[in-house]
């Protein structure tokens, strides 16, 4: 993790497998961080990321520039590790979604049945779309959800909210 400091202010981000960070002091600061430089922006990095989470690199000269290379080992333990963490974020963001458009299509089906009550026929056929929408799309996207626990919950609830939909 590192610090951008830009015209708007500071921002924490991550950087990429692969990132290239430049020291420019060779101190920390207080606060345990270095300065230096990543793809042309000024950051900071704290210097526990920097023991444990980096690699020194050898610059090669190449064809009259200078250029620098990771050991291909590290190369392919880097994109193994990024490729894992991505497959988990993509899982947890996915589960999120679903679990985000049940609880929307209850609220819909809720509201429907609230506006069928108050005798409001255009409301109550808009949020019963929805409602149905949301089913759907839930049904359509279960099948990616990896962690059969995980499916199995998303499952039930939309068996909940199928149960609801067909009293509308």
């Amino acid at each position: 993790m590192v610090v951008i400091r830009d015209m708007s202010g500071y921002k924490l981000r991550e950087l990429p497998a692969g990132s290239v960070f430049c020291p420019t002091g060779s101190n920390p600061d207080g606060n345990r961080m270095i300065d230096g430089t990543c793809d042309g922006a000024a950051v900071l990095m704290s210097l526990q990321d920097l023991e444990e989470r980096t690699e020194p690199i050898r610059a090669i000269l190449a064809e009259g520039r200078a250029t620098v290379q990771a050991p291909a080992r590290r190369q392919h333990e880097l994109m193994s590790v990024e490729y894992d963490v991505l497959r988990t974020r993509t899982q947890q963001t996915l589960i999120d979604f679903l679990n985000i458009d049940l609880d929307l299509g209850s609220s819909f089906a809720r509201s429907a049945l609230n506006a069928h009550g108050a005798g409001d026929a255009n409301r109550y056929n808009a949020t019963r779309r929805s409602a149905i929408r949301a089913a759907a799309t839930v049904l359509r996207l279960i099948d990616g959800v990896e962690d059969e626990e995980a499916r199995n919950e998303i499952g039930r609830n939309l068996t909940e909210l199928n149960r609801l939909i067909s009293t509308l």
